[in-house]
């Protein structure tokens, strides 16, 4: 999350980096972060504080985890 409560995916992203080498499973990574996105166009109740985001993206990555072969 950045400071005005938005998910950043190129960041985390960039921290996969650091732990991933293999490039099949970065592109997953990439794909699963990209699938949830879409949640910095909700509209939440708390502005920039990220709280309501923050539970939005957590949400969507339990959902979508097993799409990208996560088990989570």
């Amino acid at each position: 999350m950045d400071d005005k409560g938005m998910l950043q995916k190129e960041t985390a992203l960039e921290y996969a980096k650091k732990v991933f080498n293999d490039a099949e499973e970065l592109k997953h990574i990439e794909d699963y972060l990209h699938s949830c996105s879409h949640i910095n166009e909700e509209t939440v109740s708390d502005g920039e504080k990220g709280c309501d985001r923050a539970l939005l993206a957590f949400n969507c990555m339990l959902e979508n985890a097993s799409q990208f072969g996560f088990d989570v």
